[in-house]
């Protein structure tokens, strides 16, 4: 072996023995839940669900925006800013489409005003097929 590939080699392994490091600092959900399971659904049957986002800031905040990961899912949200003395709380409502068959699982993606990253919220369940 040559000193050039002892070398790559020495350098591979002096990083694989020292791993990699996560520095980034986990911010917890300000919602009441991150996921929601419809379970068992029937095809056109209504499929709607509430996300509670509860102010634990010591500032206001807003959802400046919310979207989702396919058109079967539509959102509403609350557009006013949250305060915190009165410890008001925001809703991410969501309604799913059940009128395709089969399991499914959707992202809903909150930005909240003093967030650099969006709040990832799941709705999840299956459509029955019709006999």
């Amino acid at each position: 072996m040559n000193m050039s590939r002892i070398l790559q080699l020495l350098i591979l392994s002096l990083l694989i023995s020292c791993g990699v490091s996560d520095n980034t600092k986990h911010v917890p959900s300000l919602f009441d839940k991150v996921e929601y399971d419809f379970g068992n659904l029937k095809i056109k049957e209504r499929a709607e669900c509430q996300f509670i986002l509860k102010n634990k800031e010591m500032e206001p905040i807003r959802i400046i925006d919310v979207s989702t990961s396919c058109g079967c899912t539509t959102i509403e949200w609350t557009r006013d800013t949250i305060k915190v003395k009165v410890k008001e709380s925001g809703i991410v409502k969501v309604v799913f489409d059940t009128s395709i068959p089969g399991v499914f699982a959707k992202s809903i993606y909150v930005m909240i005003s003093n967030r650099s990253t969006p709040e990832i919220l799941i709705v999840k369940g299956y459509v029955k097929f019709n006999k």
